[in-house]
């Protein structure tokens, strides 16, 4: 322990500009977040200039004593490599997490949050800045030698991020579970970055500890990108509170519809698929996530419409109906015409993903210049050009609703909803992100209102239903 203290007092000593600047920034962070009271312009440049500094001053800290090669001068000294690395980890704590701590801290109390009921935030937030941001860099450090090696490792991890995100823009799903993905690659730094630090700083075999952390961080972008929506949704599914008797079927009083019909970018298909649905008990509701349409051939070939192809036409008491088109796979579709000449029809599979909604919360109250408090946990307030933006500390309600608007000349209610705001269904209480204030999309609000009504909603379950239609055909029109 005295060995650790006494490389973590040089590294101070030799380090302060680094260690400073990060204290300072912290402050001018805090202090910028708590001033501007209106909103949260240049929150994201001051992260990006934390961020990059961090990462800056973490390589620094691993290179004060380079682990890779076998000619460092403290080598030849009685350097215990538990202290050393401890020693580092110190170093991290004490100028990185621990002025963006107090950063935190300061801003949820001066905007009126209450500290300790955030205390949860506060420490995921620390977690998460720890195992996917500093200890990754701190690895990638260790592998390699000055400050040229490193910004080039981290350069080609910053473009693989950013080939896996293009990757999956094409596979888009709903914005709520967009938390499932990030976990894949939070567990995948989690268990790569750890173990990689402590091998690299016991054995120092730079180049076997090189190539299966690319193994590692290999198998962690595969299941990033191959990890399949039904399978997300399953994770979701086991977070559910309440279980719900929620069926789907066919509504055969109202026709469905599905026919191919050539336009300027080829041939199309067209679907149109009514759907009745059971009651749920008052005060509960289903939002639909995503749709699934899957043709199926008698030959076993298939086509499948999806998430951005097709859309809820209406919805109302327990009636829902589905409308899309695609693309037609000429493939598939010389397949299905030979069927229907022969008689042989397809069977369509449809897959509805569902989240029971319930438990509302609504408030209503004349609309601030400034963040007031509308509920335990949310700010409201109008920004510059009149639109209500809504605050909270380091996560939003999981659906947030403005409704029920009432005129300052009338007492009647317009239940008419104006948004809706999703953000995330996740359990856990931060994302990774300096700022722990959160602020809503803005959102339109007539000059002549004075009040308005904030319902929040809670997340209770997460459903999937199928059904398969059989024998249907596909009209050519």
């Amino acid at each position: 322990m005295d060995q650790a203290l006494h490389i973590f007092a040089k590294d101070v000593r030799c380090l302060y500009r680094e260690a400073s600047l990060l204290v300072g920034l912290a402050v001018i962070f805090a202090v910028w977040q708590t001033v501007d009271v209106h909103g949260q312009e240049m929150a994201w440049v001051l992260e990006l200039v934390i961020a990059t500094v961090a990462a800056f001053t973490i390589v620094r800290v691993i290179h004060a004593e380079s682990i890779v090669g076998d000619s460092q001068f403290w080598v030849t000294r009685p350097y215990i490599w538990k202290s050393l690395l401890a020693a580092k980890v110190l170093f991290i704590l004490a100028f990185v997490n621990v002025p963006v701590f107090f950063a935190q801290v300061v801003i949820l109390g001066v905007d009126g949050f209450p500290v300790f009921s955030n205390w949860a935030g506060l420490l995921w937030s620390q977690l998460l800045m720890i195992f996917a941001l500093e200890l990754p860099v701190a690895a990638v450090a260790a592998l390699t030698r000055g400050m040229v090696a490193s910004t080039a490792g981290a350069l080609v991890l910053g473009l693989m991020a950013a080939g896996v995100q293009m990757q999956i823009n094409p596979m888009r799903f709903p914005e709520p579970f967009d938390w499932l993905r990030s976990a894949i690659a939070f567990l995948a730094a989690a268990l790569i970055a750890p173990p990689l630090l402590y091998l690299q700083f016991k054995n120092r075999r730079t180049l076997f500890n090189r190539l299966w952390a690319l193994g590692a961080a290999t198998l962690g972008i595969a299941a990033f990108l191959l990890t399949p929506w039904p399978a997300l949704f399953a994770v979701q599914s086991l977070l559910s509170k309440q279980s719900f008797d929620l069926r789907l079927a066919p509504d055969t009083d109202v026709k469905m519809d599905l026919f191919s019909r050539v336009s300027k970018e080829g041939k199309e298909l067209h679907v149109v698929l009514p759907v009745k649905m059971s009651s749920l008990p008052p005060g509960y509701r289903p939002e639909f996530e995503d749709f699934v349409i899957t043709l199926r051939a008698p030959d076993g070939r298939t086509m499948r419409l999806s998430e951005g192809q097709l859309l809820k036409d209406y919805q109302e008491d327990n009636k829902l109906g589905i409308r899309g088109h695609a693309p037609l796979d000429s493939a598939f579709f010389d397949s299905a015409a030979s069927e229907l000449l022969t008689s042989k029809p397809l069977s369509l599979h449809a897959t509805f993903y569902i989240t029971v909604v319930g438990n509302s919360h609504r408030r209503s109250f004349s609309i601030p210049d400034a963040p007031r408090d509308v509920s335990d946990r949310l700010q409201c307030y109008a920004d510059r050009v009149g639109d209500l933006i809504c605050l909270a500390a380091f996560r939003l309600p999981a659906s947030l609703t403005e409704s029920g608007n009432r005129n300052s000349d009338s007492t009647a209610w317009d239940e008419k909803n104006l948004f809706k705001h999703s953000v995330s269904y996740s359990p856990f209480p931060a994302t990774l992100s300096i700022n722990p204030i959160k602020a809503s999309e803005p959102y339109y609000i007539p000059p002549e209102r004075s009040v308005a009504t904030i319902v929040t909603d809670e997340p209770l379950a997460f459903l999937r239903r199928d059904f398969e239609i059989p024998n249907v055909r596909i009209a050519i029109r």
